[in-house]
């Protein structure tokens, strides 16, 4: 996870490398699906945008530069993980062959880290490319037992969630973290952000990242190797063909959020509404689950 905390300089000129980000957030209101906001929370928007134009962000320590990379966006289509690589490292749950072949021609000796059932779906000629490949260990994930009251209630945090690319150039390395998973839908359709650190290989590099220390608990140590199933594993056609046409019916459904208190307890329940006299059918095979997770 990246926080940035910053100070907001309203009698100072635009910080440039900001414009990005304020640009991303300014775009925000015209990408909901009913985009008829309040005018208050349109005047909310437009101001922070116009603030963050003078924001001065603190660099996490050690770190030389900062940069913003909104993707998906009109004129943002480029990926940023580009220019002199000598080396990179892939962390992403989700991958797409073309993606990963795309990323493992950029520098030689190549790490790549995803969940076992997104690797399971690349052909082996296109993991081979990658001089090591890596899932969470199974032993990583907190047991049963290790579940509170408090916390029982919520879905369990297990496998990997992280979006994080290390490129090594020299004595440099650049580090792009955000939302963009290793996919083609994440790098050439979808509405992603990712932010780009800038820093000394000796200090950020990928083998400082994947350093085992003794008897101490790193990132290294809640890997283990994965180890590909002799032939891919495909999704049936069909599946994917009921999930395509549930998505496309939802989408086109306008739904409301009510935030509700349940009564002697401090949870809440989000209801969905559906506004409309469409109705909400699906294939008598096909069975949906709606889950959310609240998050501190």
């Amino acid at each position: 996870m990246l926080v940035l905390d910053g100070q907001l300089i309203k009698n100072s000129k635009e910080v440039a490398a900001n414009r990005p980000l304020s640009d991303f957030v300014a775009s925000l209101p015209r990408l909901a699906r009913n985009p008829s906001l309040v005018e208050r929370v349109q005047t909310q928007v437009d101001l922070i945008a116009t603030e963050l134009q003078r924001v001065q962000f603190e660099l996490p320590a050690g770190f030389e530069q900062l940069l913003f990379h909104p993707l998906g966006l009109q004129g943002n289509s480029k990926s940023p993980i580009a220019g002199q690589i000598d080396r990179l490292l892939v962390v992403s749950p989700f991958v797409s062959e073309k993606r990963l072949h795309q990323l493992s021609q950029q520098g030689k000796r190549n790490i790549l880290i995803a969940r076992p059932e997104a690797l399971e779906q690349i052909p082996l000629t296109t993991l081979g490319t990658f001089a090591q490949c890596y899932q969470i260990s199974p032993a990583a994930n907190p047991e049963d037992a290790d579940a509170t009251p408090s916390t029982s209630t919520q879905a369990p945090l297990v496998g990997l969630h992280a979006k994080l690319y290390v490129a090594e150039a020299g004595p440099t390395v650049r580090i792009w973290t955000g939302s963009a998973n290793a996919t083609d839908a994440a790098f050439e359709r979808n509405v992603e952000f990712l932010v780009e650190l800038v820093g000394s290989k000796q200090q950020f590099g990928i083998d400082t990242l994947l350093a085992l220390h003794d008897h101490e608990v790193s990132f290294r140590s809640l890997l283990e190797p994965f180890i590909p199933p002799s032939e891919p594993i495909l999704i049936d056609d069909s599946l994917q063909d009921l999930a395509q046409a549930a998505e496309v019916k939802l989408l086109k459904f306008s739904l409301t959020a009510h935030v509700l208190l349940i009564e002697a307890s401090d949870l809440y329940c989000l209801q969905l509404q559906f506004e409309g006299n469409g109705s909400l059918d699906f294939a008598p095979d096909l069975a949906v689950r709606f889950s959310w997770t609240r998050r501190a």
